[in-house]
């Protein structure tokens, strides 16, 4: 497994590096990753958006088969079993998104967070950088990031927009509390947004918007502290993530759940349908 995501965040590195080379602008070339990266998951994002809506719909007809066989449990797995395949809904849909999002997010990091490891791994072969490199190892995970920061900017400026994104933020310079707040509101308005959209489109119930309601403000919160712990470049990963995400809930909304989108109902009215009864 850490072989995979060392691949992973090699992949990472070669594209940020690219990007890098091709703009010359570090912020520009993680802006520009956030968004190949969105991009290229957009059907993915529009297949978990499908199967939540499909799970959502089935959910009364769930219900009534679990209050139909709630004596008989192997039944009423069968049978659930059954409406699935009947109605082409896969249960975990919305769970692929999630399992692809978190090896992106941890192998960002390091190619962020280890730009010679990752970005620019010939730099080891250069006499005296390796021992250059351990003169920050007080600094632990980002060491290297320390070094081409200090010593080595002729290597990957890290300026941008007058933030140095090499920068863990820290309070004695208030300049570099401004992406870790950005990343913070970006996913409070995404939590924000996703909620409406469920009350308007009728897939939210109370045990969902009490979820959510927490959620709207433990997940705001919790970004913003893990953005003060990690390189300002990340912060940036995650702020462009989240407001991109944001624009894609809105498209996927309408896409799905818009007034041309004219889906056959999967629920008659009166109850389970023929096939469920047998």
């Amino acid at each position: 497994m850490v072989a995979i995501m060392d691949a992973i965040a090699r992949a990472m590195g070669w594209i940020l590096r690219s990007l890098y080379e091709a703009t010359a602008n570090y912020g520009l070339a993680i802006i520009l990753f956030t968004i190949f990266i969105k991009l290229i998951t957009i059907p993915l994002s529009l297949k978990q958006q499908r199967s939540m809506k499909e799970t959502q719909e089935i959910q009364p007809i769930l219900e009534k088969l679990q209050e139909k066989y709630k004596n008989n449990q192997e039944k009423l797995a069968q049978e659930m079993q059954k409406l699935y395949q009947e109605r082409k809904v896969n249960p975990f849909g919305g769970c692929l998104l999630l399992l692809i999002q978190i090896p992106i997010i941890y192998s960002m990091f390091f190619a962020i967070a280890q730009p010679v490891k990752f970005m620019y791994p010939e730099l080891k072969d250069v006499p005296g950088v390796v021992e250059s490199i351990e003169k920050y190892a007080d600094k632990g995970t980002y060491k290297e990031l320390y070094y081409i920061v200090n010593e080595r900017k002729d290597i990957i400026d890290t300026n941008f927009l007058g933030l140095d994104l090499g920068k863990v933020p820290n309070m004695a310079e208030w300049l570099t509390l401004i992406i870790p707040v950005l990343s913070g509101i970006a996913t409070f308005l995404s939590s924000y947004v996703t909620k409406k959209q469920a009350q308007k489109n009728g897939t939210s119930n109370a045990q969902t918007e009490s979820m959510q309601k927490s959620m709207s403000f433990v997940m705001p919160l919790m970004i913003f502290w893990i953005s003060l712990r990690v390189p300002l470049g990340m912060g940036l990963y995650w702020f462009v993530n989240t407001s991109v995400t944001i624009l894609l809930q809105v498209w996927m909304n309408y896409k799905i759940y818009g007034p041309h989108n004219k889906e056959r109902k999967l629920l008659k009215e009166g109850g389970i349908t023929d096939g469920e009864n047998a």
